[in-house]
């Protein structure tokens, strides 16, 4: 047995299973002690207790592969979680939870995720890297959208998003039937992903017109530059090869009027 304190309640090792149960303690946070256990602990059960948030030193815990933390009043879950890479089933059912940490999408081995009865806004975009995730409970909370890319989870078998009465981009009707949410899923995702193909388009197009409009007005300069080394030139000419040069521009004139009135004609 390992010792909290004096006045403590004892802590137990794990089991021959590498179960460690904790649960109904009215904790508030999880003993510095527990993360002492990570080459034993595989599963952990810290429900029904007032824990108030699930810290950093989460990421001591290598071997694990379950998280009860099911009825507690967390609030936040530390970034680090996102390095429990063994880790298959996570419940944090019934709890305080607004957001979920991005780096939740990290758990590549998850397989089941218990988030409903909380008051979770928005789930991370990142989830749909989970690629070996089967359930995802998501009912009972605040959500008014789930990310589209969910649909890019092959193995995902049951998700349930029911009593989310914001989440206006899924029926009601069809909110507890994963066939159906991830059917708007995934057309969420490939309107998503047409919205993005046209504004890169549309950015190529606008850099390509800026672009030309550089090139008519660097060539518009060389133009008078031009015009102004020709004057210059001609200033210095006889005053003969100057009548010549001003009767041959005279000339073309004439002819290039005469053949537009031909084409007119």
């Amino acid at each position: 047995f390992l010792i909290m304190d004096e006045e403590d309640e004892l802590v137990p090792d794990p089991d021959d299973r590498g179960l460690l149960d904790l649960t109904n303690r009215a904790w508030v946070h999880i003993d510095p002690i527990v993360f002492k256990m990570s080459m034993k602990l595989v599963t952990l059960d810290i429900s029904y207790n007032h824990i108030t948030e699930i810290p950093a030193q989460i990421q001591e815990l290598v071997l694990l592969r379950e998280l009860r933390a099911s009825f507690n009043k967390i609030s936040s879950i530390a970034p680090e979680i996102g390095k429990l890479k063994r880790i298959k089933r996570l419940y944090l059912n019934s709890n305080r939870l607004t957001i979920i940490p991005s780096e939740i999408g990290r758990l590549d081995s998850l397989e089941e995720l218990i988030l409903s009865e909380n008051s979770i806004e928005e789930i991370p975009d990142s989830l749909a890297l989970m690629s070996a995730l089967r359930i995802l409970k998501l009912q009972n909370n605040n959500l008014s959208s789930i990310p589209g890319e969910l649909s890019n989870i092959f193995t995902l078998e049951e998700i349930d998003c029911s009593n989310n009465r914001n989440l206006t981009m899924i029926p009601h009707s069809w909110r507890g039937d994963t066939e159906s949410i991830l059917f708007i899923c995934r057309i969420h995702r490939d309107y998503n992903t047409k919205m993005e193909e046209m504004v890169a388009t549309n950015n190529d197009l606008s850099k390509h017109s800026q672009f030309l409009e550089q090139e008519q007005l660097i060539m518009r300069e060389k133009i008078g530059d031009l015009k102004h080394q020709i004057d210059q030139v001609i200033g210095f000419l006889p005053k003969r090869a100057k009548q010549k040069y001003d009767l041959a521009l005279k000339q073309a004139a004439d002819e290039a009027a005469g053949n537009n009135n031909k084409k007119l004609t």
